[in-house]
This record gives C-alpha cells, structure tokens and sequence, in this order.
C-alpha cells in the first residue's frame, strides 16, 4: 500500500515493474496495518536461517 496525500494505493512490485493494482476508496487507518512489520521480521529470521545451510 502506497499514501500520498489523503488517498492510498494498493501496487504490485516486481523485479522489472511496479504496477498500480487500485486505489482504495476508503483509507485504511495506519494503525490497523500493523502486521507487516511482524511479517518483515519472520521473513528476515527464515532467510537467515536458509543462509547457515
């Protein structure tokens, strides 16, 4: 999710592209988008865990 102003955007990343997938017609408080950091941080553990093999 992307905000630039008032309005916010759901994108799609890739390699080569990003790519506008919609934009929200009702925001998205900041504080109920509290879960991708916990994602970040699993994520993070099991790459590194991949590394030491």
């Amino acid at each position: 999710m992307l905000q630039v102003g008032d309005e916010q955007m759901l994108v799609g990343v890739t390699q080569q592209n990003i790519s506008l997938l919609g934009k929200l017609e009702q925001p998205i408080a900041m504080d109920e988008v509290s879960g991708g950091q916990d994602f970040a941080n699993q994520l993070g553990k099991l790459l590194k865990k991949d590394d030491k093999k």
